[in-house]
């Protein structure tokens, strides 16, 4: 997966492909010289087996009219540790939404909630179904990814030891990478004592 950035326009990339969503290696863009080309690369999962046993990762070649474009400068987004992940979110909150729609470039989401006093901090489920693509993180640590429109996982599993008890605050951040589901921009989440693992492929879910 693949988002091409040139000026105010935004290209999805997808070198695979699901059942809601076909392979797209090319993007028709304007050009003009000296203009400055962005592209950020998830780092997805790897089918190492039959037929499919390459599966390369990172860039191979970027072409523009049958030329081959070199020099890249790469940086690597890490996620890893807390305050890699706070660092990132500043970054980020700092350069604004610039000439692309805020709601489809990536970005931060994040929040504060206390538990009820009294209320033990036990297992449950994070149900990120507002959200398109992207990771999950509950103080500061990496719930995993989610991804609701492809399935068939929908809500992430948050055990109880990752939450703080009452009166201490939990901050949740969500790492969106296409933008927001919702067409009402609605950004809430909710916790849920239950798993969803069958969701079916584009379907609204609960």
């Amino acid at each position: 997966m693949a988002q091409l950035f040139v000026r105010d326009e935004r290209h999805m990339m997808r070198c695979f492909e699901t059942s809601r969503l076909p392979i797209v290696k090319n993007a028709t863009v304007k050009l003009s010289k000296g203009e400055k080309i962005s592209i950020l690369v998830e780092n997805m999962g790897r089918e190492d087996f039959g037929q499919k046993n390459r599966d390369p990762k990172g860039m191979e070649n970027v072409t523009v009219n049958g030329v081959n474009l070199t020099d890249w400068t790469i940086e690597a987004v890490p996620v890893t540790r807390n305050r890699d992940v706070s660092e990132l979110m500043r970054l980020l909150e700092s350069r604004g939404k610039g000439h692309v729609d805020g709601k489809k470039t990536p970005r931060f989401f994040h929040g504060t909630f206390k538990l009820h006093e009294g209320q033990k901090p036990l297992d449950t489920f994070l149900d990120p179904s507002n959200y398109t693509k992207g990771i999950a993180f509950v103080n500061g640590i990496n719930l995993g990814r989610y991804w609701p429109v492809a399935g068939p996982q929908v809500r992430l599993y948050v055990p109880g030891v990752f939450l703080r008890p009452h009166p201490e605050e939990n901050r949740l951040i969500m790492f969106e990478l296409e933008g927001l589901r919702s067409d009402k921009g609605e950004r809430g989440v909710r916790f849920d004592e239950k798993p969803y693992l069958t969701a079916d492929t584009g379907s609204p879910h609960p």
